[in-house]
């Protein structure tokens, strides 16, 4: 039984990517994953909130702010 990943990704699409079921979702899912696990270890701003915005090459972007009391996370989305 495959492992279960720390974040949400998209359900598989074996029509588009018959070998994975990857598509680029899952990517930037992880990516996105990858970063905000990345930046809950970040100490420079300890004690303070601060806010980090994504853009991508696409045009579009993602806020989230990160809190110094445990690392919550909370997303505008993709716009």
């Amino acid at each position: 039984m495959p492992a279960t990943p720390p974040f949400p990704l998209p359900d598989e699409d074996r029509t588009l990517s018959p070998h994975t079921g990857w598509t680029r979702a899952h990517w930037e899912a992880v990516a996105d994953g990858l970063l905000l696990a990345a930046l809950c270890h970040e100490t420079s701003r300890s004690g303070a909130d601060f806010v980090v915005l994504v853009r991508w090459p696409d045009g579009t972007s993602q806020r989230a702010v990160l809190r110094a009391d445990g690392c919550v996370t909370e997303g505008e989305g993709r716009r």
